[in-house]
């Protein structure tokens, strides 16, 4: 009789235990819970940032030099391909530097910039590098102030080229000085030398000069729409304008235009005169914080999500993360990424 009770308490903890396990079940309807196995699988963990449209890229055209406005080529709103000339500045101190560069090639062209027999060679060597110098001092500030990375590009090119054409020259011309004066050397090897060294300086002065008039004709750095004045005067383009929907059919001027420069307006080395905005597509920059930023790489997939367009989203891709932090709206670290 006691051990009844205990068989009854045994099977009843059974059926309170059996459903966690297996479908089994002390009554006969189903429960409904079967076994399953254990199996791995990929955690997707999802990044959410704040971020700006952009434009895909932008690029202020700025004078070179001082002078004038001589021409304006583009109108607000309007769409110019790369290369296109679209504005000219008058600089007389740049065409007279030119002029001057030329009249002294041809000096030395026709013999009239030769060196005499008679004359003091060390002095003679000293005045033609300084002329040289002082070429290359202005071809070099000309040079830094061109906003167009190609164009920069290539005058410094062209500035290293003729330095180093230069030097040689000069180097060769020192040696047959020195050597003159140690008796080893001819007077006409000092003048041929010499000569040689002008020569080749006014040439270098000539094309460097060419090239700062060739320059007052400004091209646009990008494909795109253009605004009026510098990118840090205005506001940019509107965000119905960066989408891609948009994009395509906007034919009239932006908006946050700056008024144009007069046609006659005098300029400085670095005043803006346009900007041209490549719509083509929008551009994304998203703050990452430092705890997620591990989690994003070159390469991600993503999506962007407008607050000026609910519902409508975006595939983007991860081009890029800063490696250097910057601080938050709030306060924290964040870091760039570029989709």
């Amino acid at each position: 009789m006691v051990s009844t009770p205990r068989r009854a308490a045994v099977a009843l903890a059974a059926c309170l235990l059996l459903p966690p396990l297996t479908a089994a079940s002390c009554t006969d309807e189903p429960s409904g819970i079967t076994l399953g196995q254990a199996t791995r699988g990929t955690v997707t963990e999802i990044v959410e940032a704040s971020g700006a449209v952009t434009a895909r890229a932008a690029g202020t055209v700025t004078s070179p030099a001082e002078g004038t406005l001589a021409a304006l080529r583009v109108e607000p709103g309007g769409r110019v391909r790369k290369g296109q000339v679209v504005a000219v500045i008058a600089s007389p101190a740049t065409e007279q530097r030119f002029e001057a560069a030329a009249e002294a090639l041809d000096a030395t062209s026709t013999g009239g910039g030769t060196v005499a027999a008679g004359s003091d060679f060390e002095a003679v060597r000293v005045r033609t590098d300084a002329a040289a110098e002082q070429a290359f001092a202005t071809a070099r500030e000309h040079a830094a102030e061109v906003t167009d990375p190609a164009v920069a590009k290539a005058l410094t090119a062209q500035l290293d080229a003729a330095r180093k054409q230069y030097l040689a020259a000069s180097t060769a011309a020192a040696e047959t000085v020195r050597a003159l004066q140690r008796g080893v050397a001819g007077v006409g090897e000092a003048v041929a030398a010499l000569s040689t060294a002008q020569r080749v300086q006014a040439r270098q002065a000539y094309d460097l000069a060419e090239a700062a008039v060739d320059a007052l004709t400004l091209r646009a750095p990008v494909a795109g729409v253009v605004q009026l004045g510098g990118s840090g005067t205005m506001t940019g383009p509107a965000l119905t304008d960066l989408l891609p929907t948009a994009a395509a059919g906007n034919s009239g001027p932006l908006p946050g235009v700056s008024e144009a420069l007069p046609v006659g307006a005098p300029v400085g080395v670095g005043t803006p005169i346009l900007t041209v905005v490549d719509i083509s597509a929008p551009g994304v920059t998203a703050e990452v914080d430092e705890t997620d930023i591990l989690l994003v790489e070159p390469g991600g997939k993503g999506t962007v999500e407008l607050d000026a367009a609910p519902g409508v989203t975006w595939d983007a891709t991860v081009r890029s993360v800063d490696l250097l932090p910057t601080t938050s709206a709030r306060g924290g670290v964040s870091y760039r990424v570029h989709p």
